[in-house]
């Protein structure tokens, strides 16, 4: 009985002929088209205690539980690909993907087929599209412009954090790891190498201890096991481990031997350190870009380019046990036309303002309408207030 483990490559290499290549247990072969090398597959002996098995399911739902073993050599045959492909890259291109390999067994005689529950097994991981179309509302858009001057100290620590979701979308995690801790280091241990006196400054760092429990006080809403992992250690052991992670991954020797092509070990902790890092960053830059200053700013880029939306929100309110129609509010609000997101944005400040405009009220209902149009756009209604509706029929026409 053989197993034979099937990698897909990516490369330069262009063959004109090939055949087997046998040593020792093992046997190569390359499968190619057209001259390109697209596929590389290792062959091995396999015992019958390695062999895959099928276990049915009497129950309605799951069929079958597939075990695949322990496929033999596997640890080897990766390590001599590893190695071949060190050698072999001095003279072309080529990467070989570990991941997801396609495993064969294949059978020498009739008595060995028999024993097969399963010929062939592959895996394949679909990453998410990093560029799918996302609606956001152009204000950002326009605050983002407007506030640059506002980041310029930080632009650099933003442009780590930016390499990082590159990385992590590659599953490149030392790398990702590295743009996180620049970011925290550029911010808050600026010149310093020193572990102790990095992990003191992180230490005294109230943006990162306030991240840190943020992050691990959400770890009892989240099914990520990165941030989950770390839920019960405090805030000085997070930090210690993660400068100590920093100082191995700085260095490199026979007895510290992390593996640049193994980088998935270090998942956990990046994604951990990925919230961190998202929460300082928001928490900077959320108040620059809602600022008075900058809300003014982007009142003045729309008008300017005649994209202002005009809306007016009549509100019912119990006071004094009695249901009244309230003062009106009237918005101005940057936007070509009525939608979603900027009638979502006036119902949220009133919501937020409401308890401070109408103290002591209850507000009951309230509709939203654009300028001095009757035609209501937003409605809102509480179970207490169908009885009081009436009163909106006097605010329904243009003020």
């Amino acid at each position: 009985m053989f197993v034979k483990y099937t990698y897909q490559v990516q490369s330069s290499l262009l063959l004109t002929e090939h055949w087997p290549i046998s040593w020792g247990p093992y046997q190569l072969e390359w499968q190619v088209k057209e001259g390109r090398a697209e596929a590389v597959s290792v062959r091995v002996k396999a015992p019958a205690s390695s062999l895959p098995r099928i276990t049915r399911n009497p129950q309605p739902g799951v069929t079958a539980a597939i075990n695949l073993g322990s496929p033999p050599y596997r640890a080897e045959v990766d390590q001599f690909l590893r190695s071949f492909r060190g050698l072999l890259g001095f003279f072309t291109r080529i990467e070989i993907d570990f991941d997801h390999p396609q495993l064969n067994w294949e059978a020498e005689n009739d008595d060995e087929k028999a024993q097969l529950a399963l010929y062939s097994f592959s895996s394949q991981m679909a990453k998410p599209d990093r560029f799918a179309l996302r609606h956001l509302p152009f204000d950002l858009v326009v605050r983002s412009v407007l506030a640059t001057e506002a980041i310029a100290d930080i632009e650099i620590p933003l442009s780590f954090v930016r390499k990082a979701d590159r990385d992590l979308h590659n599953e490149r995690y030392i790398e990702a790891f590295y743009s996180l801790f620049f970011f925290l280091e550029t911010l808050y241990a600026p010149g310093y190498s020193n572990p102790k006196q990095v992990a003191k400054r992180f230490e005294s760092s109230k943006p990162i201890l306030d991240a840190i429990a943020h992050v691990r006080r959400s770890a009892k809403a989240t099914t990520e096991r990165g941030i989950k992992r770390f839920q019960n250690s405090d805030s000085t052991e997070i930090i210690s481990y993660f400068v100590k992670l920093r100082g191995s991954l700085h260095h490199h020797s026979q007895a510290n031997q992390w593996h640049p092509d193994k980088q998935r070990i270090y998942k956990d902790e990046v994604w951990f350190l990925r919230e961190v890092v998202q929460k300082i960053a928001m928490d900077k830059i959320m108040p620059i870009l809602f600022s008075d200053k900058w809300q003014s700013a982007a009142m003045k880029s729309a008008e300017k380019a005649g994209a202002i939306q005009k809306f007016r929100l009549v509100p019912l309110g119990i006071k004094d046990r009695q249901a009244t129609m309230l003062e009106p509010l009237f918005y101005n609000v940057p936007g070509r036309r009525p939608s979603h997101d900027l009638i979502r944005g006036v119902e949220k400040d009133f919501r937020s303002r409401a308890p401070q405009l109408f103290p002591q009220t209850e507000i009951i209902a309230y509709r939203i309408y654009s300028d001095a149009s009757p035609v209501i756009l937003a409605n809102y209604c509480a179970r207490n207030a169908s009885q009081h509706l009436d009163l909106f029929t006097a605010a329904q026409s243009p003020a």
